[in-house]
């Protein structure tokens, strides 16, 4: 259907220790906007990361702006976590309740879409 963006959606997250989470997720949006976003309001600070590439900060602990020109998203890492694990009979880098923890959330979100 035009007009009509299945993939558009807010999540609301409230976690153990009171804090709160808001994922939005908008494919309506342009493409000269950079495509992801995340902000980190803590304790008077805030960190906004654009595109994995440039970490920008607002607050009073000194902290650097910082510009990466190769956007790292951490998937390589969490491969070679993963693979380094097995390889050395280690526990996953992820615990395994964590990752049914997330499913979970994840299905019942579906659910009530």
């Amino acid at each position: 259907e035009e007009g009509v963006y299945k993939d558009t959606f807010s999540i609301n997250l409230k976690f153990a220790d009171g804090s709160i989470g808001t994922i939005n997720y908008f494919e309506n949006g342009s493409k000269d906007f950079q495509k992801e976003r995340i902000e980190v309001f803590c304790e008077g600070n805030i960190f906004r990361l654009d595109n994995f590439t440039k970490l920008k900060y607002w607050g009073n602990n000194g902290f650097k702006n910082v510009r990466n020109f190769i956007q790292n998203k951490g998937q390589i890492n969490c491969a070679k976590a993963f693979l380094k694990a097995i390889n050395n009979g280690e526990p996953s880098p992820i615990p395994f309740n964590e990752i049914c923890n997330t499913h979970e959330v994840i299905f019942k979100i579906l659910e009530n879409n």
